[in-house]
């Protein structure tokens, strides 16, 4: 299987607010194959855990959900690579808290 034609710097974005990811088994296997970490060690925070690593590890979550398994030493290299927008979403006026006077 020939491997897709990935961009050069891949723009991802990633929404603050829903920083939750939703992780696969395979998906943990991967990430902890390729840096001897797990997720959960990549972002923590303090200690010795590099702040590239955790985008890395956000960018390639993100690539994951764009371009086939089967790559996924590419795509992690690629996330490295990658140009990433944290971004807030707007607040929710359904949500707004009335005042009363």
């Amino acid at each position: 299987m020939t491997e897709p034609d990935y961009p050069a710097h891949p723009k991802v974005t990633v929404d603050a607010d829903q920083l939750a990811m939703t992780f696969r088994p395979a998906d943990i296997r991967v990430i902890k194959a390729i840096t001897g970490r797990s997720p959960a060690e990549l972002t923590q925070t303090g200690g010795d855990v590099d702040e590239g690593d955790k985008f890395q590890m956000l960018a390639f979550m993100v690539l994951r959900q764009t371009y086939p398994d089967e790559h996924t030493k590419t795509l992690w290299d690629l996330a490295d690579q990658a140009d990433i927008d944290v971004v807030s979403s707007p607040p929710d006026p359904s949500n707004a808290a009335t005042t009363t006077g």
